[in-house]
């Protein structure tokens, strides 16, 4: 499965990649964290535990 780029990602260099059983993050040269995947215990840290097939920034407290 291919990550899609457009969206948050548009433009970022990732520097690191992360897997769990359903999900995924990635981390941005600048440090910025993107995720997605199932989200059923709010992995994706979007503050949501909708699932994404699409990556969404981190939000940081």
């Amino acid at each position: 499965m291919t990550v899609d780029t457009s969206g948050v990602l548009a433009g970022k260099t990732l520097t690191a990649i992360g897997t769990g059983m359903y999900y995924a993050c990635a981390q941005d040269g600048s440090g910025a964290a993107y995720c997605w995947g199932a989200n059923r215990q709010g992995q994706d840290g979007n503050g949501t535990i909708t699932g994404t097939r699409v990556p969404v920034a981190v939000a940081f407290p």
